[in-house]
């Protein structure tokens, strides 16, 4: 805990010149553990800071790392107002870099039934492309996208075949912090 305080406090110095992806990674740890019991107000101050730092720097060179940043600022609404649009646009410039993780975003983007943007078929080449770059995330969700019935791509052996490469041990590829057997393992038996 001690070292983790002392971390932020680096941060915090560190943001206080100006360092924008400091402020970016104060904002968020504050915002997971705020062991600094920074006030929400200021927390949302420091990630408005990194967005308008970030925004600076996008319009100097385009880069997938700060395209994917900047997505997921707006998809949280972290630091700008949340515009889902805009992140799914900032995800999708990202993923032309083949960033993994904007990949697996604009995936998901595709594979939400809610979503203006449903197309299981451009979901699983974005979970796949996902997975060939090394987002490990996109199995599981690639997985469910095989196991839904509504889907055209529906297709149980090609769903059941992801899912037993998963130790039922080893932490749930969605990210959730889970075992596999507590989470997904548990929603596809």
């Amino acid at each position: 805990e001690s070292y983790y305080r002392s971390a932020l406090e680096l941060l915090m110095m560190s943001s206080k010149n100006g360092n924008v992806f400091a402020k970016y990674a104060l904002a968020s740890n504050s915002e997971k553990r705020n062991i600094l019991e920074l006030p929400h107000d200021m927390i949302q101050k420091y990630y408005a800071d990194a967005f308008n730092g970030f925004d600076k720097m996008l319009k100097e060179k385009e880069d997938d790392f700060l395209l994917y940043r900047v997505g997921t600022m707006f998809y949280k609404g972290n630091g700008v107002k949340q515009d889902k649009e805009k992140a799914f646009e900032c995800f999708k410039q990202s993923a032309e870099f083949n960033n993994p993780n904007a990949l697996y975003a604009v995936g998901k983007y595709y594979a939400d039934k809610k979503m203006n943007y449903y197309d299981p078929v451009k979901a699983e080449k974005c979970f796949l492309d996902a997975i060939r770059n090394g987002n490990e995330y996109a199995y599981c969700t690639l997985a469910s996208l095989y196991l839904d019935n509504e889907s055209v791509l529906y297709d149980v052996d090609k769903g059941v075949d992801i899912l037993k490469k998963l130790g039922r041990n080893d932490l749930c590829w969605c990210g959730s912090g889970k075992k596999y057997k507590q989470c997904c393992g548990r929603k596809n038996k």
